[in-house]
């Protein structure tokens, strides 16, 4: 009960929010199930349908990192989310002290599964993505999970996670810089923003075809 009064005075406060920064009228908020990083809300309007997305576990760095890709991608007519700017002409605001952003809403719904028509448009995407961000250069660098990445996470932490109380902490260490030696990627391999998340979840259909790749939060470039 205490929480559905919670998520009700959350609602109420979003309301609250978007009128006041975006001058919407909001006539409906629904909490949408998907997001483990973030609380995503649906807003509709008399005409219009927005996305409400509270970042709660990503820093105003790593949301900058977003806004910047999906601008470039915006640009360029890629599927991908759409921003709005607040009444301020701000992409990132604050809410309960955490960052937030609002999307206009993508038409369509994600499937279970992809056939081959829409693995192939997946394919041609992603291609197309690739060389639209080709030759992006963010003003935020973010970690990546490409094996040099993983492995100054791994000597980075390596004396921490010795220190601590976790059981076969040094073992499990020495096993994953073991590993690690074994993966490299050759210099001569292109570099760019690559999404890191591409799943039947986050590709958004309507009849037969894409409308939107979306949720880039582990997107990087590496």
């Amino acid at each position: 009960l205490r929480r559905g009064i919670a998520l009700a005075d959350l609602q109420a406060e979003i309301k609250n929010f978007v009128e006041k920064n975006y001058s919407i009228k909001a006539r409906e908020i629904k909490r949408l199930p998907a997001g483990l990083m973030n609380l995503n809300y649906l807003i509709r309007t008399e005409g219009k349908s927005y996305v409400f997305r509270i970042n709660y576990l990503r820093s105003v760095p790593d949301v900058t990192f977003t806004v910047e890709v999906l601008q470039a991608l915006a640009a360029k007519k890629f599927p991908s989310p759409r921003l709005e700017k607040s009444n301020e002409k701000k992409f990132i605001l604050s809410i309960k002290g955490k960052p937030c952003l609002l999307y206009k809403y993508i038409k369509g719904r994600s499937q279970l599964r992809l056939d081959k028509n829409l693995l192939w448009q997946t394919g041609f995407f992603l291609g197309r993505m690739h060389k639209i961000l080709r030759n992006l250069k963010p003003t935020i660098i973010k970690p990546t999970w490409d094996p040099e990445g993983l492995k100054k996470i791994v000597r980075r932490n390596r004396r921490k996670m010795i220190k601590s109380k976790f059981k076969g902490a040094k073992e499990l260490m020495d096993f994953m810089e073991a590993e690690l030696k074994k993966f490299s990627f050759p210099k001569s391999l292109p570099a760019g923003i690559t999404h890191q998340d591409v799943k039947p979840e986050n590709i958004i259909v309507n009849k037969g075809k894409i409308q939107g790749i979306v949720d880039f939060d582990n997107a990087y470039r590496g």
